[in-house]
C-alpha cells in the first residue's frame, strides 16, 4: 500500500514539472503567432504552467523538509510570486522594466508570505533573551516577533516608492512607531543586569528613538530654521 502511494506520489510530482516545463518552453515559442491569438493562449499556458510547477516543486520540498508542514508551503509560495514576474515578462515576450510596472502589485504578498519564515528564522534570539510583554498569560511579545513586523513591514518599501510615493513618510513613520518596542526590549536585555538600570533604560530608549527619527526628519527638512523667501527679502527692503 505504501509502495503505492509513493509511486502515485512520484508520478503527479513528475507529471506537474513535465507540464510546468513544457508550458514555459511553449510560451517562449509563441512569439510568431498573431498577437490576438497568442494572448488568450498565452494567458491560459502561463497559469498551467505555474500551477503546475509549483505543486511539483511543493511535493518535492515536503519530501526533503519533512520535519515542518507549513515551511515547505511558504517556500511554494515564494516560488510561485517569482514564475508569475517570469510569466510576466514571457507573456510580454520580453524582459524589461515592464514587468516590475504591470506587476508590481505581486510584491506586496511577498512580506505577508514570508512573515512566518523571518519571524521561525529569529526565535533563536527568544532562548537568549527575556520577552517584552505577555497578553493574557498566553501570548509572548518577545524580540523576535518585534524584528519579523519592522522587517515585513520595511518589505513593503519597494511597492510603497513605486506606487504610491507620497505616502512614503506615513510608511516610515510606521516603522518609526513599529521600532519603538524593539528599543525597549533591547534596553531591557542590555541593561537589567546593572544596577542603574532604572535610569539607563529611559535614556537608552528615548536615544535611539530620537535618531531613528533622523532620517525623517532630515526628509521633511524639519531640521532647516525658518528663512525668508527672496519675495519676502525684496518687501521688507
Amino acid at each position: 500500500m505504501i509502495e503505492e502511494i509513493s509511486i502515485i506520489y512520484r508520478n503527479i510530482t513528475v507529471w506537474c514539472f513535465s507540464v510546468g516545463i513544457a508550458g514555459f518552453i511553449f510560451s517562449k515559442s509563441m512569439g510568431y503567432v498573431n498577437y490576438k491569438i497568442r494572448k488568450a493562449v498565452l494567458l491560459l499556458d502561463l497559469i498551467i504552467s505555474i500551477i503546475s510547477f509549483s505543486i511539483g516543486f511543493y511535493f518535492i520540498i515536503s519530501l526533503i523538509l519533512t520535519l515542518d508542514t507549513g515551511l515547505p508551503i511558504y517556500i511554494t509560495l515564494d516560488l510561485t510570486i517569482i514564475l508569475v514576474f517570469i510569466s510576466v515578462g514571457l507573456y510580454n515576450q520580453k524582459f524589461s522594466k515592464e514587468i516590475w510596472s504591470t506587476s508590481w502589485w505581486i510584491w506586496i504578498f511577498i512580506p505577508i508570505v514570508n512573515f512566518s519564515l523571518i519571524w521561525k528564522g529569529l526565535s533563536v534570539l527568544d532562548g537568549m533573551t527575556v520577552e517584552l510583554i505577555t497578553l493574557f498569560n498566553q501570548f509572548e511579545i518577545n524580540g523576535s516577533f518585534i524584528l519579523s513586523i519592522i522587517i515585513a513591514s520595511v518589505m513593503f518599501y519597494p511597492a510603497i516608492l513605486y506606487k504610491i510615493k507620497k505616502f512614503y513618510k506615513y510608511a516610515f513613520l510606521v516603522v518609526w512607531l513599529e521600532s519603538i518596542p524593539l528599543w525597549i526590549w533591547l534596553s531591557w536585555n542590555l541593561f537589567s543586569i546593572f544596577p542603574f538600570s532604572m535610569v539607563l533604560n529611559p535614556l537608552f530608549i528615548v536615544g535611539l528613538t530620537l535618531i531613528s527619527l533622523l532620517p525623517l526628519i532630515y526628509q521633511l527638512k524639519l531640521w532647516i530654521p525658518c528663512q525668508k523667501t527672496k519675495y519676502q527679502a525684496i518687501v521688507i527692503n
